[in-house]
């Protein structure tokens, strides 16, 4: 039973330490900010080319908290993303 608490731990602490540095790789190599801005100029651009400008405006200063956490939840999944496929890599090429 010990010994399965420890190998929990130290999944744990590997997530943990994974995600601190997809999230550290993330903020320094790709820019947080510009992501952001993509990701939102991706909804506004299917928005009204959908439903036209001033509804896609309307939207977002209705739900904005909701596209904004939106935005940033896939940016951190990118920023895993190549944080583990990093890390995979390096593995792979040495052995």
């Amino acid at each position: 039973m010990n010994a399965e608490a420890d190998v929990l731990e130290r999944a744990d602490a590997a997530f943990a330490e994974a995600l601190a540095g997809a999230l550290d790789i993330r903020e320094h190599e790709t820019g947080m900010h510009s992501k952001l801005v993509l990701l939102l100029a991706i909804y506004f651009g299917v928005v009204s080319l959908i439903s036209g400008m001033d509804f896609a405006l309307g939207q977002f200063a209705t739900f904005w908290y909701f596209i904004v956490l939106l935005a940033l939840g896939f940016g951190v999944q990118v920023g895993l993303y190549t944080y583990l496929k990093n890390l995979v890599g390096q593995h792979g090429a040495s052995g």
